[in-house]
């Protein structure tokens, strides 16, 4: 399984352990939840999955709050809108993904 360590490696900065934790934990069910077990056996994922838990974690780890804003002007009026930035799989993960998941027949 994907440690605190191999996350910090991955994004090359300190991260605390319980928020590493708490990333890798989620990032792997959702692999898991999506591959139906398929890549996992009893010690945890194979390397492609692993690879894709740790990026995943890194994604959130990096917006703990999982919010981004944006801002606009237009004269003496400005308008900030915040929103939800973590959008599960990305594009790159699922193509990985895909290779272990079981699809109806």
């Amino acid at each position: 399984m994907p440690t605190p360590v191999d996350l910090r490696a991955f994004m090359g900065v300190e991260v605390d352990s319980d928020q590493a934790d708490a990333v890798l934990r989620m990032s792997t069910a959702f692999c898991r939840a999506y591959t139906r077990g398929n890549g996992f056996n009893e010690w945890g994922p194979n390397e492609e999955i692993f690879q894709v838990i740790v990026a995943m974690a890194a994604r959130l780890a990096a917006n703990p709050d999982g919010a981004s804003s944006t801002q606009r002007t237009a004269g003496p009026f400005s308008e900030t809108r915040t929103f939800a930035a973590f959008r599960g799989i990305n594009l790159g993960e699922q193509a990985v993904l895909n290779r272990y998941r079981r699809r109806a027949q």
